[in-house]
């Protein structure tokens, strides 16, 4: 068995190299069952693969670029013709829209990995949410100071841009599903223990991503970092919900300290087209109880959906400028992922879809049906690369702060002030410039 790694691990951050938490809780369940395996990456791929006899290679590719992904798997066919090769369902829905390049994998896995794994070795099924994992990079890269940890997965709710879950048959099972607390809490101890780290982010999809059960998960998680963990300061990906509100007290008390959020619009028209499920009003009342707990928030903007009009554009940037967020804004668009709804929809209606390679490969909507849109869109990127202002190394500087959680040792860097008050500035440009045509 050669789990093979074509990323910079499972985080959902990817500027620095981060240990690879799903293949390493493949590795962990194969150890248990007795089964020997390699770990490799790309580079060394061919050498490991080419060395083994009849090799089943695991690839996880997760959102990876798709170009990426076949010349890792072209890589391990050259080296050893009777490998077999195995990949799960996110990166076969990035493989299936390749023609041709889908015979490349012999075993498309579109649930749990571990247990899927298991199931081909004929070992005892062992699923995902049991096992944890193996971390191999984390030792060697003490200069991040954070580590991750993957506690839950999936999530409830219905975005129609979202491909958590989705697979290559546009398979959407929406289940959340995760780890005992008692478990993530141990892991979060033994690595502190063994690194020096104390700082944690959650990388799963949503952490609190059931409105049913998420909560009384969140509050034995938070007791057992209060009670078995205590000087832990932690960030987690999730919503500006009304169960953020419900948990929060006791997850500030626990470390929290950061909370990523999608955003996406300050327009309620938009939020509706793409079935956020929220409110500005209700993501209001989410944005003061972050303010009023210390707890810095990381937003993301959809600014340019694709079927946006003019007078959406006004409306959302205004709500944005109310709510201070220009530090977060870009010329965003909406990432159509193969297998959601949002992908099908722009289809349907007949909006373009390219790659953008200078985002890993992601596929993009930027050709506008509106004109007026398109306009707007056009000299704000226009104005943005021919600006006397570095904006690529503003935007690197701030992923690296937010995901070392760099409030805690600098709240006010002077770099990012600069940042914010160009995109503020860009935002009113975009702003009267879409009013025009109201």
């Amino acid at each position: 068995m050669v789990l093979l790694d074509v990323r910079n691990g499972e985080s959902l951050a990817y500027n620095f190299d981060f240990e690879n938490l799903r293949l390493g809780a493949i590795e962990r369940a194969l150890s248990t069952a007795g089964f020997p395996s390699r770990h490799t990456t790309f580079t060394d791929a061919p050498a490991v693969v080419g060395a083994a006899r009849r090799p089943l290679v695991v690839l996880d590719a997760y959102f990876r670029a798709a170009d990426e992904v076949v010349t890792a798997l072209r890589a391990v066919r050259k080296a050893n013709p009777y490998a077999e090769i195995a990949c799960f369902g996110r990166a076969a829905a990035t493989l299936a829209r390749l023609q041709g390049e889908l015979e490349l994998v012999d075993h498309v896995y579109s649930g749990d990995e571990v247990a899927s794994v298991l199931a081909a070795i004929g070992a005892q099924h062992d699923s995902w949410d049991r096992v944890t994992p193996v971390r191999r990079g984390i030792l060697h890269v003490p200069e991040k100071r954070v580590f991750d940890v993957e506690a839950t997965r999936g999530c409830a709710h219905s975005c129609t841009f979202c491909a958590v879950d989705a697979d290559h048959r546009a398979s959407r099972p929406q289940v959340w599903r995760a780890r005992p607390p008692e478990d993530v809490v141990a892991e979060i101890v033994d690595t502190r223990r063994s690194t020096g780290m104390n700082r944690v982010q959650f990388v799963d999809d949503n952490l609190l991503g059931s409105p049913r059960d998420a909560e009384g998960w969140a509050s034995a998680l938070s007791k057992g970092l209060v009670e078995q963990a205590s000087g832990t300061a932690f960030s987690f990906y999730g919503r500006l919900d009304g169960l953020l509100l419900r948990c929060l007290g006791r997850m500030v008390e626990a470390g929290l300290v950061q909370v990523h959020a999608g955003v996406e619009s300050g327009s309620d028209t938009v939020l509706r087209r793409l079935r956020k499920g929220l409110t500005t009003a209700q993501m209001e009342k989410a944005l003061s109880a972050l303010d009023s707990h210390g707890v810095e928030l990381i937003a993301s903007l959809i600014v340019f959906e694709a079927r946006t009009t003019p007078g959406e554009l006004v409306e959302s940037l205004d709500w944005l400028m109310d709510w201070g967020m220009a530090r977060y804004f870009s010329l965003s668009t909406a990432i159509p992922f193969p297998g959601t709804r949002l992908r099908s929809e722009y289809e349907s209606a007949g909006i373009p879809i390219d790659v953008d390679r200078g985002r890993l490969g992601f596929p993009t909507a930027v050709r506008f049906p509106d004109p007026r849109v398109q306009e707007i869109f056009d000299i704000a990127k226009e104005r943005e690369l021919t600006a006397d202002f570095d904006v690529e190394w503003h935007m690197r500087k701030r992923f690296a702060y937010e995901e070392m959680l760099g409030s805690i040792d600098d709240p006010r860097p002077t770099w990012l002030a600069d940042l914010t008050e160009f995109r503020l500035r860009q935002m009113v440009e975009i702003r009267d410039h879409a009013a025009t045509f109201e």
